[in-house]
């Protein structure tokens, strides 16, 4: 990762060729036309393959693709010899039954140029191992959504002549200017809670980023504009550049957009390079970033129908250590507006044999006491270590059927009260290592973290083995973590914070018997139990003498329980205390 010192807006780098990226597009026709995101590809850098390396211009293809018949009824899985000649196009196969490095080997021995797997179930398409044919695989290789390549599919077989490029495209037309994801200045949220948002002040949206001469010709006055729409339509665009030679750089800046006060709902950014030139690659001209103004906080891509966010993979450490933790970091002036009330978040098996039905994960919420400005800061206490993480809320949830891949709600015991300008770390945890954790692969944040105008904060982060492995940018900017903050109004007076008090139960887990300490505490209690999905399992009045309170829980099943102490005089406190049988 780079970070990206300017001086200027109109500064010239030469690092087009080092930034370009590997594209699948298709160029016709024009009903499925476009990028076609996120994909995977098979990689000779590692998985088993000697297909040939994509970010070296040379390799790109590009022709028409044909889907392949190994002799089998419906869709072929092209796992047998194909019986139709695949003779300089791109095969089209779906995923199943047999390993890729097999289906491609076969489009290979048909003639075919490259290959386009379509995943067979919904979701991100996976990273492909070569297998045992894997080796013998020289032509390039790449997976597409369920929903891309059927369209692709079917637009072939309702006749039309589909065309696709994939590949690096650094000098393989004459007028080609670029702009991808990497490159753009995005909100530092993709989700902001309305009441941090309340007027311009305290809303503000740096707009600008890299444009990229991928083509031959050197190109004068370009423009990038940036059309917001939500509450109006604004819309603006930076000075024109200077002569952008082939393999060059501008960063084009354009006036941030301020946001009017209590409009709540989606804001749209559209993105879109201008030049006199006809873009012969038009397909990297335009980039779109979404941003909520509601009630939740996330950095994941989010769906404008159920206003909530999406997992577009899921992932986890190759070697497991437990605790796992997939976190989405916070920080505001106005914190203290708010509780955080619990996460939304999705996991999945981590393996094809298992299974997460009656797996537990949590909710967390740290306090992170280490004092820094960010990430460039000497002082930010790095990857390795021990961070100053101080717990201040949690949940549990245990997945029924049906619910991988699937976002869920999981609530904190209790609403948390946040601080103005403290940093917090809101996170999934989990101590299985069958389980992975849902990140969005839409949004990349290192134009907007490390950039001319960047945050410098961190945005996703993962730990494991019990906060002493950390990775301050996640698996990396392009990977945030799904992880979002449901908040509402802090309602609560200084008072009633006052009388909420915390207390270390133990032993924790127990089979019988529960001892919460309450030294210097005296009075007559309510103790409420409750399972995870908060029915009450069990009421009992506990009087208190400044000592230990033993409480018999031999008759409950086994489980995560939540704990709730509620005092005459106001006073209360809830914990969770894990049953074992």
């Amino acid at each position: 990762m780079k970070k990206l010192l300017l001086i200027s807006c109109g500064l010239l780098l030469s690092f087009a060729y080092s930034r370009a990226q590997i594209s699948v597009y298709c160029e016709s026709p024009a009903s499925v036309m476009g990028n076609k995101t996120p994909f995977t590809w098979a990689d000779p850098a590692g998985g088993g393959w000697a297909t040939p390396d994509l970010n070296i211009p040379a390799n790109a293809i590009k022709d028409t693709v044909v889907v392949v018949d190994d002799g089998t009824a419906g869709d072929s899985l092209g796992c047998n010899p194909l019986t139709n000649s695949l003779t300089g196009k791109i095969a089209l196969v779906y995923r199943g039954s047999c390993e890729f490095g097999m289906k491609a080997k076969n489009a290979q021995d048909a003639g075919a140029i490259g290959v386009i797997v379509i995943n067979n179930v919904a979701g991100a398409p996976i990273n492909m191992g070569g297998g045992a044919q894997g080796m013998n695989v020289t032509i390039p290789t790449v997976m597409l959504t369920n929903v891309d390549g059927k369209a692709l599919h079917a637009a072939i077989n309702g006749g039309a002549t589909v065309i696709v490029f994939i590949g690096n495209k650094f000098g393989l037309y004459n007028n080609d200017l670029g702009f991808y994801s990497i490159d753009a200045l995005i909100p530092k949220a993709s989700a902001y809670p309305s009441l941090l948002a309340a007027n311009s002040t305290e809303f503000k949206v740096p707009l600008g980023g890299w444009v990229h001469n991928y083509g031959i010709n050197s190109q004068t006055g370009a423009t990038l504009t940036a059309v917001v729409s939500g509450a109006g339509t604004y819309s603006a665009s930076s000075t024109p550049a200077p002569a952008i030679a082939h393999g060059d750089s501008v960063y084009m800046v354009i006036p941030a957009y301020s946001a009017p006060s209590s409009y709540k709902g989606f804001y749209h950014i559209n993105y879109t390079i201008n030049y006199a030139a006809a873009d012969d690659f038009a397909g990297d001209n335009k980039f779109y970033a979404g941003l909520l103004v509601d009630s939740i906080y996330s950095h994941a891509w989010i769906d404008t129908v159920t206003k909530k966010p999406v997992s577009l993979t899921h992932d986890r450490f190759g070697t497991p250590a437990a605790p796992y933790l997939s976190c989405t970091h916070f920080m505001d002036p106005n914190a203290s507006r708010v509780v955080a009330k619990g996460i939304y978040s999705s996991s999945s098996a981590a393996t094809p044999v298992a299974i997460i039905d009656g797996a537990s994960v949590d909710a967390v919420a740290y306090e992170w006491n280490d004092s820094f400005t960010g990430l460039s800061d000497p002082a930010f206490p790095g990857d390795s270590g021990v961070w100053n993480l101080k717990e201040v809320g949690s949940g549990s949830y245990t997945y029924g059927s049906g619910l991988e891949r699937k976002m869920v709600y999981i609530p904190f015991t209790s609403p948390i009260v946040l601080t103005n300008n403290k940093r917090y770390l809101f996170c999934n945890r989990t101590y299985e290592d069958t389980i992975n954790f849902g990140f969005d692969t839409y949004y990349n944040y290192e134009e907007s973290i490390f950039g001319l105008g960047g945050t410098d904060q961190p945005v996703s982060i993962v730990m494991n083995n019990n906060n002493t492995n950390h990775y301050a940018t996640g698996f990396g900017t392009d990977y945030s973590a799904s992880v979002s903050v449901l908040f509402g109004p802090n309602n609560l007076g200084v008072d009633e914070h006052a009388k909420s008090f915390e207390v270390t139960p133990y032993p924790n887990p127990t089979s019988e018997l529960v001892k919460i300490p309450m030294k210097g505490i005296n009075g007559t209690a309510q103790l409420k139990i409750m399972d995870m999905k908060g029915n009450l399992i069990n009421t009992q009045k506990v009087k208190v003498a400044s000592r230990d309170v033993e409480v018999n829980v031999a008759g409950i099943a086994g489980g995560n329980y939540i704990f709730n102490m509620l005092f005459e005089d106001g006073r209360n406190t809830t914990f969770k205390v894990v049953i074992t049988k």
